[in-house]
Protein backbone atom coordinates (compact mmCIF):
# COMPACT_ATOMS: atom_id res chain seq x y z
CA UNK A 1 0.00 0.00 0.00
CA UNK A 2 2.86 2.40 0.86
CA UNK A 3 4.46 1.84 -2.57
CA UNK A 4 1.17 2.60 -4.29
CA UNK A 5 0.73 5.80 -2.26
CA UNK A 6 4.29 6.89 -3.03
CA UNK A 7 3.77 6.07 -6.72
CA UNK A 8 0.52 8.07 -6.85
CA UNK A 9 2.16 11.02 -5.10
CA UNK A 10 5.11 10.87 -7.49
CA UNK A 11 2.84 10.83 -10.54
CA UNK A 12 0.77 13.69 -9.10
CA UNK A 13 3.88 15.81 -8.47
CA UNK A 14 5.19 15.05 -11.96
CA UNK A 15 1.86 16.09 -13.48
CA UNK A 16 1.90 19.29 -11.43
CA UNK A 17 5.48 19.94 -12.52
CA UNK A 18 4.59 19.29 -16.16
CA UNK A 19 1.66 21.69 -15.94
CA UNK A 20 3.82 24.27 -14.20
CA UNK A 21 6.49 23.99 -16.84
CA UNK A 22 4.06 24.52 -19.70
CA UNK A 23 1.37 26.73 -18.17
CA UNK A 24 1.25 30.28 -19.52
CA UNK A 25 1.57 31.85 -16.05
CA UNK A 26 4.69 29.86 -15.17
CA UNK A 27 6.98 30.71 -18.05
CA UNK A 28 9.54 32.07 -15.60
CA UNK A 29 10.58 28.63 -14.30
CA UNK A 30 14.35 28.73 -14.31
CA UNK A 31 14.96 25.33 -12.75
CA UNK A 32 13.04 22.25 -11.67
CA UNK A 33 14.33 19.29 -9.66
CA UNK A 34 12.49 16.23 -8.37
CA UNK A 35 13.87 15.37 -4.91
CA UNK A 36 13.49 11.87 -3.57
CA UNK A 37 13.85 10.88 0.07
CA UNK A 38 17.07 12.25 1.70
CA UNK A 39 18.01 14.22 -1.40
CA UNK A 40 15.45 16.87 -0.35
CA UNK A 41 17.29 17.70 2.87
CA UNK A 42 20.63 18.15 1.09
CA UNK A 43 19.22 20.66 -1.40
CA UNK A 44 17.06 22.44 1.18
CA UNK A 45 19.78 22.98 3.78
CA UNK A 46 22.10 24.36 1.09
CA UNK A 47 19.44 26.80 -0.15
CA UNK A 48 18.48 27.89 3.37
CA UNK A 49 22.17 28.47 4.12
CA UNK A 50 22.49 30.61 0.99
CA UNK A 51 19.32 32.66 1.68
CA UNK A 52 19.96 36.40 1.47
CA UNK A 53 16.58 38.05 2.07
CA UNK A 54 13.76 35.79 3.18
CA UNK A 55 12.67 32.31 4.21
CA UNK A 56 8.97 31.49 4.46
CA UNK A 57 7.92 28.07 5.73
CA UNK A 58 4.49 26.44 5.77
CA UNK A 59 4.78 23.12 7.59
CA UNK A 60 2.28 20.56 8.81
CA UNK A 61 4.75 19.09 11.32
CA UNK A 62 8.07 20.52 12.57
CA UNK A 63 9.54 18.17 15.15
CA UNK A 64 13.17 18.60 16.20
CA UNK A 65 14.78 15.59 17.88
CA UNK A 66 16.60 17.46 20.63
CA UNK A 67 19.95 16.18 19.32
CA UNK A 68 22.55 18.26 17.51
CA UNK A 69 22.77 15.68 14.71
CA UNK A 70 19.01 15.66 14.12
CA UNK A 71 18.14 16.90 10.65
CA UNK A 72 15.14 19.01 11.78
CA UNK A 73 17.39 20.44 14.52
CA UNK A 74 19.94 21.43 11.89
CA UNK A 75 17.18 23.17 9.90
CA UNK A 76 16.10 24.98 13.08
CA UNK A 77 19.67 26.10 13.84
CA UNK A 78 20.28 27.15 10.23
CA UNK A 79 17.15 29.29 10.00
CA UNK A 80 18.08 30.88 13.34
CA UNK A 81 21.55 31.64 11.96
CA UNK A 82 20.05 33.21 8.83
CA UNK A 83 17.65 35.24 10.99
CA UNK A 84 20.62 36.57 13.00
CA UNK A 85 22.23 37.58 9.68
CA UNK A 86 19.18 39.72 8.86
CA UNK A 87 17.20 37.27 6.72
CA UNK A 88 13.45 37.67 7.31
CA UNK A 89 12.17 34.28 8.52
CA UNK A 90 8.46 33.47 8.89
CA UNK A 91 7.08 30.07 9.90
CA UNK A 92 3.44 28.98 9.62
CA UNK A 93 2.53 25.78 11.45
CA UNK A 94 -0.54 23.60 11.73
CA UNK A 95 -2.57 23.58 14.93
CA UNK A 96 -5.76 21.57 15.25
CA UNK A 97 -8.34 21.76 18.02
CA UNK A 98 -10.99 19.64 16.32
CA UNK A 99 -9.65 16.25 17.41
CA UNK A 100 -8.54 16.76 21.00
CA UNK A 101 -8.93 13.05 21.75
CA UNK A 102 -6.98 11.97 18.67
CA UNK A 103 -3.40 11.01 19.64
CA UNK A 104 -1.96 12.03 16.27
CA UNK A 105 -3.57 15.49 16.38
CA UNK A 106 -2.41 15.99 19.97
CA UNK A 107 1.13 14.89 19.02
CA UNK A 108 1.26 17.28 16.03
CA UNK A 109 -0.08 20.12 18.20
CA UNK A 110 2.43 19.39 20.97
CA UNK A 111 5.38 19.26 18.56
CA UNK A 112 4.37 22.39 16.68
CA UNK A 113 3.60 24.35 19.86
CA UNK A 114 6.96 23.35 21.33
CA UNK A 115 8.96 24.31 18.23
CA UNK A 116 6.98 27.56 17.92
CA UNK A 117 8.07 28.55 21.44
CA UNK A 118 11.66 27.67 20.54
CA UNK A 119 11.51 29.68 17.30
CA UNK A 120 9.97 32.68 19.06
CA UNK A 121 12.72 32.57 21.72
CA UNK A 122 15.16 32.76 18.82
CA UNK A 123 13.35 35.86 17.50
CA UNK A 124 11.61 34.17 14.57
CA UNK A 125 8.02 35.05 13.66
CA UNK A 126 5.65 32.10 14.02
CA UNK A 127 2.01 31.88 13.02
CA UNK A 128 -0.52 29.10 13.44
CA UNK A 129 -3.24 28.32 10.96
CA UNK A 130 -6.89 28.35 11.99
CA UNK A 131 -7.46 25.55 14.53
CA UNK A 132 -10.66 24.76 12.64
CA UNK A 133 -8.81 23.70 9.50
CA UNK A 134 -5.77 21.47 8.96
CA UNK A 135 -2.87 22.91 7.00
CA UNK A 136 -1.21 19.82 5.57
CA UNK A 137 1.02 21.78 3.19
CA UNK A 138 4.79 21.49 3.22
CA UNK A 139 6.13 24.56 1.42
CA UNK A 140 9.36 26.53 1.74
CA UNK A 141 9.96 29.76 -0.19
CA UNK A 142 13.49 31.17 -0.19
CA UNK A 143 14.33 34.69 -1.39
CA UNK A 144 10.93 34.94 -3.11
CA UNK A 145 12.28 32.72 -5.86
CA UNK A 146 13.16 29.17 -4.76
CA UNK A 147 10.21 26.96 -3.87
CA UNK A 148 10.12 23.55 -2.23
CA UNK A 149 6.79 21.76 -2.23
CA UNK A 150 5.96 18.13 -1.58
CA UNK A 151 5.51 15.50 1.10
CA UNK A 152 8.47 16.16 3.43
CA UNK A 153 7.61 17.30 6.97
CA UNK A 154 10.43 18.62 9.15
CA UNK A 155 10.82 15.38 11.11
CA UNK A 156 13.76 13.02 11.40
CA UNK A 157 11.66 10.26 9.84
CA UNK A 158 10.62 12.30 6.80
CA UNK A 159 14.08 13.79 6.23
CA UNK A 160 16.13 10.63 6.76
CA UNK A 161 14.14 7.39 6.71
CA UNK A 162 10.79 7.65 4.91
CA UNK A 163 10.06 7.45 1.23
CA UNK A 164 9.10 11.05 0.50
CA UNK A 165 9.04 13.10 -2.66
CA UNK A 166 9.15 16.84 -3.22
CA UNK A 167 10.12 19.28 -5.93
CA UNK A 168 12.45 22.27 -5.99
CA UNK A 169 11.32 24.93 -8.43
CA UNK A 170 13.01 28.22 -9.15
CA UNK A 171 10.19 30.59 -10.11
CA UNK A 172 9.49 34.10 -8.85
CA UNK A 173 5.86 33.86 -10.07
CA UNK A 174 5.20 30.62 -8.21
CA UNK A 175 6.94 31.96 -5.09
CA UNK A 176 4.73 35.07 -5.18
CA UNK A 177 1.56 32.95 -5.51
CA UNK A 178 2.58 30.75 -2.59
CA UNK A 179 3.43 33.76 -0.41
CA UNK A 180 -0.06 35.13 -1.09
CA UNK A 181 -1.47 31.71 -0.17
CA UNK A 182 0.52 31.82 3.08
CA UNK A 183 -0.93 35.25 3.89
CA UNK A 184 -4.46 33.92 3.37
CA UNK A 185 -3.80 31.07 5.82
CA UNK A 186 -2.21 33.46 8.36
CA UNK A 187 -5.32 35.64 8.38
CA UNK A 188 -7.92 32.88 8.23
CA UNK A 189 -10.16 32.67 11.25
Amino acid sequence: MRKITTYILCITLLLIAYNLAYAESYKDIDDFKLLEDKEYYNYLIKDIGAARHSIAIIMYLFKPTGYKKGLPDHILDTIESKHKQGVNVIVLLNIDDRYKNNEKAVSVNDSNTSVAKDLEKRGIKVYFDSPKRITHAKVIIIDKRIVYIGSHNFTQSALKYNHEISVRIVSADLAEMLLRYMEVIEHEI
